[in-house]
């Protein structure tokens, strides 16, 4: 009987755990896009291409988004800067270094139109989870 009431607990339990802990997670990391985005718009981007090239390849960005103007899951990088986007909500925005760190930092805030909300976002317990390094991709992006 003592095992039963343990199983039972155990079901009742956990996933009440699970629901806590996991709304503190979202509301943390919410949190810290908040900040980052905040951070973000206030400077001008002065990051390392080089570094931002290596990084596009350790996060496996070339998995949706080309840099040679091929189309895939994401839009591609190449010419990104400057071009308008368009989003399914029927708004527009010209890609500068602002609009290209919000959409690293917070990928599915707003959706592009013909593309899914795929992207995910960094993970804010890994690197990159510095400012730096969004700028060093930024400035890979820029310039192609």
């Amino acid at each position: 009987m003592n095992k039963l009431r343990v199983a039972i607990s155990l079901a009742v339990v956990v996933p009440l755990l699970a629901v806590a802990c996991s709304s503190n997670y979202s509301k943390a990391d919410a949190d810290s896009v908040a900040r980052s985005l905040a951070a973000a718009d206030q400077q001008k981007s002065s990051g390392d291409a080089d570094r931002g090239k290596l990084l596009f390849r350790q996060l496996n960005c070339s998995t949706c988004h080309s840099t040679n103007g091929d189309s895939g899951l994401g839009p591609t990088m190449k010419g990104y800067f400057g071009s308008e986007v368009q989003y399914k909500d029927g708004s527009s925005e010209r890609v500068d270094e602002a609009h290209a760190r919000r959409e690293i930092i917070d990928p599915n805030r707003r959706v592009m139109e013909g593309y899914g909300p795929t992207m995910p976002a960094i993970d804010w317990q890994k690197e990159p989870r510095k400012l730096s390094d969004v700028d060093d991709l930024v400035a890979y992006i820029k310039g192609l």
